[in-house]
């Protein structure tokens, strides 16, 4: 929704707003300015709130509408989306079917999956050069051959996680798992199970 609508050169600047969303990853502060692809680093590597609301507020159109009319699009009838920053909310719900729909409607923006697979990541406040340390919540980056994913949770949700593993030199495991008390033990089980052999297309599971 983010790159369909805005530059990622373009300068976000933080409101009140943005600050106030709960959570404090990426640690950011009104008034501070970022460009697009800053905050969606933030966003994605260290599960910024903040950084999520703040590109939402930039888009000059709904992000919510424009998420949910590509929901339609795609046919996701289990699916809605409530909130840009995935908080608890009673119309926030998905399957982990119609969640890897999403997951390959996305691969080809790869700018998104480069993102999504930084262990770390440092950006810079756009007047004062103020650095902004960022640290990946997947842990399995660096493990398991792992692509690039992307972590969630909310005490609703409980741990969630999207990600894709390289597990032979022409096959690739898409992982959905949701409702976990152990995303990273239950991923790691799942690709220990896994016969590179036998597989021939994404695994859903969830």
């Amino acid at each position: 929704a983010i790159l369909e609508n805005l530059n990622l050169n373009t300068r976000v600047t933080l409101t009140p707003t943005a600050v106030a969303t709960f959570g404090q990853a990426g640690d950011f502060e009104v008034g501070e300015t970022f460009t697009v692809r800053d905050l969606l680093t933030a966003m994605l590597v260290q599960s910024s709130n903040d950084a999520a609301q703040a590109l939402a507020d930039a888009t000059p159109r709904s992000v919510l509408e424009f998420i949910n009319k590509l929901i339609i699009d795609l046919g996701l009838e289990k699916t809605s989306i409530a909130t840009v920053t995935g908080l608890d909310d009673a119309d926030n719900h998905a399957t982990a079917f119609d969640l890897m729909r999403i997951v390959l409607y996305s691969l080809d923006q790869r700018e998104l999956w480069r993102i999504m697979g930084l262990q770390q990541a440092v950006i810079y406040e756009a007047r004062s050069q103020t650095p902004h340390e960022l640290f990946s919540t997947n842990k399995l980056l660096g493990k398991s051959e792992i692509i690039a994913g992307k972590t969630g949770f909310t005490a609703e949700a409980k741990e969630t996680y999207v990600a894709i593993f390289q597990i032979s030199p022409d096959q690739r495991l898409g992982l959905i798992i949701l409702d976990s008390p152990d995303r990273f033990k239950d991923a790691q089980t799942l690709i220990n199970w896994a016969n590179p052999k036998s597989i021939s297309s994404l695994v859903f599971s969830g």
